[in-house]
C-alpha cells in the first residue's frame, strides 16, 4: 500500500468528521508553491471561489479536513510558505475547524525543521511511519517493470516503496545502466539518509552499524530490544526471526561508511 492509498483509506473513514468538507489535494498539481495558489487549489476542489487574501480565503472554506498528498513539495526551493501561514493553519486546527492529514515520501518534520517552521505548526502534529512494504508487496510493485528491473530495484532499495518506485522508474526509462542508477539514487537519498542518521541515539546508531553484516538480537537487553523495535517500525531496520539487517544496498552502504 502506498501513501496515496493510505490517504484514500482516511477519506473512506471521513464519516468520523461529520459536518466538515473533506478535500483531497495533490501538491503536484499546484503550479506555484504559494499560500494563495494553495488555497485556490482547495477552493477549486470544493467548487468555490475565494478572495485574494489567503487567510481570509482559507477561513471562508472552513470547517475542513484536508488530505494532502506529496506535501513535501510545498517546501521545495522557492516556496513562499512561511511561519505566518503555517501558524494560521495551526490556529484553525486548535479551534477545531481544520485538520491536516499529509502524506509525503520525506519526513515533513525534518523539512519544516530545516526551514524553522516546526514550532509554528508541527508541535500539534503526530507523525505516523508506514515503514516498509511486506516482501510480497514490494516484489509485486517492483515486478511491474519486469524481472531484471525488479531485482535491481529491490537490491538497491529493499522493500521501501519510495525507493523501489524511484529506482524502477529510472531503470524503466532505460537511459542509464543499473550501476549509474544506483549511484544516482544514493546521491539523491544522501540528504535523507543523513537526516535519518542524525535523529538516532548513539545506541541506535551502534545497532544500525552492527546490522550491516547482520545482527543477532537473541539474548539482547530490554533497552536494545526496544531500540530495535523502534528502528524496525521506522523502516530503518529489518528483522527476520532474531537477525536484523539493513533494507537495501543504498542505505546499507551509507551506514557502513558514515563518519
Amino acid at each position: 500500500m502506498g501513501k496515496t492509498s493510505l490517504l484514500r483509506w482516511v477519506e473512506r473513514k471521513a464519516s468520523l468528521w461529520q459536518g466538515r468538507a473533506i478535500v483531497h489535494l495533490d501538491a503536484r498539481g499546484l503550479n506555484e508553491r504559494s499560500p494563495m495558489v494553495f488555497v485556490r487549489g482547495l477552493a477549486a476542489c470544493m467548487g468555490k471561489s475565494v478572495s485574494d487574501c489567503p487567510y481570509d480565503a482559507l477561513h471562508s472554506l472552513l470547517p475542513m479536513v484536508l488530505l494532502i498528498d506529496n506535501a513535501d513539495l510545498l517546501l521545495t526551493t522557492g516556496s513562499e510558505f512561511d511561519g505566518e501561514f503555517f501558524g494560521a493553519l495551526r490556529s484553525f486546527g486548535q479551534m477545531g475547524r481544520f485538520a491536516w492529514v499529509a502524506a509525503s515520501p520525506i519526513n515533513l518534520r525534518d523539512l519544516m525543521g530545516d526551514q524553522g517552521l516546526t514550532s509554528p505548526f508541527l508541535n500539534d502534529s503526530r507523525v505516523v511511519y508506514t515503514s516498509l512494504l511486506e516482501e510480497s508487496a514490494a516484489q509485486e510493485l517492483a515486478l511491474r517493470g519486469g524481472e531484471a528491473i525488479a531485482a535491481s530495484a529491490l537490491g538497491l532499495a529493499g522493500s521501501w516503496a519510495y525507493g523501489v518506485q524511484w529506482v524502477g522508474d529510472a531503470l524503466w526509462r532505460g537511459a542509464e545502466t543499473a550501476d549509474s542508477v544506483g549511484d544516482a539514487f544514493a546521491n539523491a537519498m544522501e540528504p535523507i539518509f543523513e537526516r535519518w542518521w542524525a535523529r538516532q541515539s548513539l545506541g541506535e546508531r551502534d545497532i544500525l552499524m552492527a546490522a550491516v553484516d547482520g545482527l543477532e538480537v537473541s539474548g539482547a537487553t530490554r533497552p536494545t530490544r526496544l531500540q530495535v523495535t523502534r528502528l524496525v517500525k521506522m523502516g530503518l531496520l529489518t528483522r527476520q526471526n532474531d537477525v536484523c539487517t539493513l533494507p537495501g544496498r543504498a542505505w546499507r552502504n551509507f551506514v557502513e561508511v558514515v563518519p
